[in-house]
């Protein structure tokens, strides 16, 4: 991707802390602010990780594009404390709609599954 094509994803990620890991994978690191009742990584913040690396996997194959959210399904598989990594592949790319799986892993177990759709469109200026 050159620097006219960066993607300005929405702030809400960085304000969590998710960071970028390569094209299109993020990383997610506990810190209080974003635990659960339980002390863990509350369920909201994993759900955006895997949005994250969806959004980053979608605009590296479709540049330039508008990605809006149509649908997503999470399922929490165990509690973490992190680090996780999120990573995500494209299940089927149509002209306008794009179906994606999302995996949210730590150093030894999958922690969540994601899937979703996604509505393409030209960018307005």
């Amino acid at each position: 991707m050159t620097d006219a094509e960066v993607v300005v994803l929405p702030p809400y990620f960085t304000h969590i802390g998710i960071e970028s890991q390569g094209e299109g994978d993020g990383l997610l690191s506990f810190r209080e602010e974003i635990a659960n009742s339980g002390g863990f990584i509350h369920g909201g913040a994993l759900e955006a990780l895997l949005n994250f690396t969806m959004l980053r996997t979608l605009h590296a194959i479709r540049p330039g594009l508008r990605c809006a959210l149509v649908t997503i399904t999470v399922n929490y598989l165990a509690p973490t404390k992190g680090p996780v990594l999120g990573t995500a592949t494209v299940d089927r790319a149509g002209r306008n709609v794009v179906f994606m799986t999302a995996r949210a892993t730590t150093a030894d177990k999958t922690v969540a599954t994601g899937t979703a759709v996604f509505q393409l469109s030209e960018r307005r200026s």
